[in-house]
Order: C-alpha cells, then structure tokens, then sequence
C-alpha cells in the first residue's frame, strides 16, 4: 500500500434479487374441481359434464352425460348383459338416433329475407321489428349479413317438427 492513499473501508456489497423463474409445463387449472380429492381421470369428466360434453369422449352430450354414440353403446351393453330380447323403439337414444340420421339440412328450415325487399331502412329499430315480426311466426334469426351494395341479407332458421324428420 502507498503511504500517501488511505485504505478504504470496503463498501457493503448489494445483491439484486433475480427474476422470477418461469414454470415451466403446462399451467395448472384453477376451478372448482381443483381440490377435489378425486383422480384426475374423474376432475376431467366433471370439467367435460359442467360444459356440457360427454363424460367419455368429450363431444356435445345428447343426454345423461354422453353422446349419442356413447349413449347407443351404453343401451346395447345393457341389452346384451341382460340378455333382453325386445327393443324398446321409443326409448330416448332410438329416437335421436333417428333424428341424427335425418340430414342436418332437413333438421332446419332456413328462409333469407332482405332488408331492401322488406322496405326497411338501416336504423336498428326497423331490424329489430323484422326480426320481432318473423320470431312471432316460429322463426329464429340465424345471422345477418351485410351486402356490398348496402343491402342486409336477414337468414332466418325454423326447427322441423320431430314428426315431419321421422316421416321422412
């Protein structure tokens, strides 16, 4: 050391805190079935089940739960199990299966409507009268859609009766 420096007194050291590690993998779900103290196998089926999917696939659920296919496979295990000769032809999983072969087209009657045809102009209070106006007939709006000419194109869907679909 020089005679002439003063020895210096060494200065506190500072250490910054580091970032936050991310985590890594997939985040975990928070909902009401978090803290269940079931499997993960049934927290999935009941998460499936409250959004109303099939308990077993996850498709849109028909009824108790489980799709249509499920629900077929479900009736003819127990048929078979209980060795049950008859078929009950008016059980609910027959006849969705009979309204899902119906083509989907012949399922929804769909009717267009223009906006310009009907005399209305563009101010939602007359929308709003058509759409009112055809809801009292049966008739549900679908969607509108605007035409480049300025023009809207109002589709309108009504359900077939369940009797006309088995007709057919």
């Amino acid at each position: 050391m020089n005679a002439k420096t003063k020895p210096t007194m060494p200065t506190a050291i500072v250490v910054e805190p580091e970032p936050a590690k991310r985590k890594r993998g997939r985040p975990s779900i928070k909902d009401e079935f978090a803290d269940l103290p079931v499997s993960r196998q049934r927290k999935w089926q009941l998460r499936q089940m409250a959004r109303g999917g099939c308990r077993i696939c996850g498709q849109p659920a028909s009824s108790a739960g489980l799709c249509l296919k499920h629900l077929v496979q479900g009736r003819d295990y127990t048929a078979e199990r209980f060795g049950y000769k008859r078929k009950n032809q008016f059980c609910k999983s027959r006849l969705l299966e009979k309204l899902a072969k119906v083509s989907a087209s012949t399922q929804w009657r769909y009717q267009i409507v223009s906006a310009r045809a009907a005399g209305l102009d563009v101010t939602a209070d007359s929308q709003a009268l058509l759409v009112r106006q055809w809801g009292a007939l049966g008739w549900e709006m679908a969607t509108v859609v605007p035409q480049p000419d300025g023009d809207l194109l109002f589709y309108f869907k009504q359900p077939v009766q369940a009797m006309e679909a088995f007709a057919t």
